[in-house]
């Protein structure tokens, strides 16, 4: 009978695993998966304590019952490799939380950091051991766990991998290293203050991190309705990220009720800064260069330059935890990307009705909707139907057009922040060049029209400039008194519009218009002294 099928951490089909059937302590069948994961066997329907074995990978025995009609999908977690994330992954000062890690080595000592201009050592929390042969390797559960969480076990008790979270509000990272090899890994932890100590916050987009996070075969991007039906054996022929429908991929094009949650408890392999780096270094892969080793540059600039700052997670503010009248400024970080109307509303209510101050350091910001099921997991409203993406400037699009997925199902973002993102110079990067050398932006620069500034950026996925990866353009619902201050020299047309407005409450929106923004800030004197500007504005109004 078909079992079912048997796949790894990202439902990669694997072959030769060997499976074993057992009922009441007697081996009743064994068998190997085939080339396409599929697990056959000749036994009746029942129940039976099933056992996999492939090198590689963490082996493991659980009890199925089969019938006729059922399926399952075995998972087995690669044996070779450290993987672990702090739960829950942002918490507040004081608070307990918990590092849950897998690794295959027999000793693995746990440490942790805190990132700003400079690594601070903050305290050995401990090591994590064998009792017993490779007793640090975890088990993923048989289920589509993209959906659910991996829901990782601690080590002997969860006790002891518990830790109270510094005093001091910022970004941490715990740091895996093996006692007997060179194996590295680190993930972050987004710690919030006790109680509001600064008058800038940090906003860490924990949301998009969740989004791109495809550990366990699934993100916003692959498969975003659901996983495939069988295992993967061919990304390009297996996934829908790569089958094509009128320039979009059948990821955006399902009924927005119909995109199954993804869980914030999983591994984040992007999230992860090398042994070694220093926050002037280059930024090294894609999903890095927005994501929390980015964002951890835009923090060292602003810690560089005198400006302190209480950090929070998305969540934060979608649930009210961080209220926002407890500060001066907002600071939205690298790709601030997904957001649930509940965060949205906060804001702007905040800007345009009570003065709050808003600086958008990247782009893409509030493109898209997301519900919080609960507080660990988020459904994305992310069908693409009817927007407008490929335009030079969103103000060239049709009027009966949405700007974003968030326009569709919101308002558009341009409302709040000015611009909305195009895609018609995506993955570019290039120098801004001065649209208004009088505006007060340009103070102690030098900077003329026409001149090029943000020539340097960190990614070396995209080395071109400070303008770049995805860029905001002129919203057609920005407000009429907006200043554009710069101009990214993309090509086909593009190019970020850096753009500033203030509001009739004296509230005050800023918006670099670029990913690879605050990544240029540590680099380029002239876009430092741009962004000081701006903080010292917003902060002395």
């Amino acid at each position: 009978m078909q079992v079912g099928f048997v796949s790894n951490e990202n439902y990669e089909a694997l072959h030769e695993v060997s499976v074993e059937f057992k009922r009441d302590g007697t081996i009743v069948a064994s068998t190997k998966s085939t080339a396409s994961g599929s697990v056959k066997a000749d036994v009746p329907p029942g129940t039976y304590e099933v056992t996999l074995q492939k090198e590689g990978y963490r082996g493991k025995a659980v009890d199925v019952d089969l019938t006729e009609d059922s399926r399952h999908d075995f998972r087995l977690l690669s044996a070779d490799r450290m993987y672990g994330y702090a739960w829950p992954k942002w918490i507040r000062a004081g608070e307990r939380g918990q590092y849950r890690v897998h690794t295959p080595f027999e000793e693995t000592k746990i440490t942790l950091w805190r990132y700003g201009e400079k690594k601070e050592f903050v305290e050995t929390v401990g090591w994590y051991y064998d009792q017993g042969p490779r007793n640090g390797v975890q088990k993923l559960p048989d289920v589509d766990f993209s959906q659910t969480g991996v829901k990782w076990r601690g080590h002997r008790h969860d006790f002891v991998n518990e830790v109270t979270a510094p005093d001091e509000s910022g970004l941490y990272f715990f740091h895996m290293e093996s006692k007997s090899s060179n194996d590295f890994c680190s993930f972050p932890w987004v710690v919030a203050p006790k109680k509001p100590r600064h008058n800038i916050a940090v906003l860490s987009a924990t949301n998009t991190w969740n989004s791109y996070n495809g550990f366990g075969g699934r993100s916003n991007y692959v498969q975003a309705k659901s996983l495939p039906e069988t295992p993967v054996v061919h990304p390009g022929d297996d996934l829908d990220i790569h089958q094509q429908k009128g320039g979009l991929g059948d990821v955006n094009l399902h009924e927005n009720h119909e995109y199954r949650p993804l869980s914030f408890e999983r591994p984040c392999e992007f999230n992860h800064v090398p042994r070694g780096t220093e926050v002037t270094d280059p930024i090294r892969g894609w999903a890095e260069s927005h994501t929390a080793p980015a964002e951890w540059r835009a923090l060292g600039w602003m810690e560089r330059e005198g400006y302190n700052y209480d950090l929070y997670a998305d969540y934060h503010l979608h649930s009210g935890d961080l209220d926002l009248d407890d500060y001066d400024v907002l600071v939205l970080q690298t790709h601030s990307e997904y957001w649930s109307a509940q965060m949205y509303r906060r804001a702007k209510e905040w800007v345009f009705e009570r003065g709050g101050k808003l600086i958008a350091l990247g782009a893409n910001a509030i493109d898209c909707e997301i519900e919080f099921v609960d507080e660990t997991r988020t459904r994305h409203r992310t069908n693409k139907r009817g927007t407008v993406g490929d335009v030079n400037r969103p103000v060239e699009a049709p009027d009966d057009s949405y700007e974003s997925r968030f326009h569709k199902t919101v308002e558009s973002q341009g409302t709040l922040l000015g611009v909305t993102t195009t895609a018609n110079d995506l993955g570019s990067a290039a120098p801004y060049q001065v649209v208004d050398e009088t505006h007060w932006i340009y103070a102690g620069t030098d900077l003329a029209d026409g001149d090029r500034f943000g020539q340097r950026t960190l990614m070396e996925a995209f080395s071109g400039g400070a303008s770049g990866d995805e860029t905001d353009k002129l919203s057609r619902f920005a407000p009429e008194d907006i200043d554009i201050v710069a101009k990214g020299l993309n090509p086909n047309g593009g190019g970020a519009e850096m753009a500033t407005f203030d509001t009739d409450s004296e509230g005050s929106v800023f918006c670099s218009a670029s990913c690879t923004f605050a990544p240029s800030l540590l680099v380029c004197p002239n876009l430092s002294t741009v962004m000081s500007n701006v903080f010292d504005r917003f902060l002395n109004d």
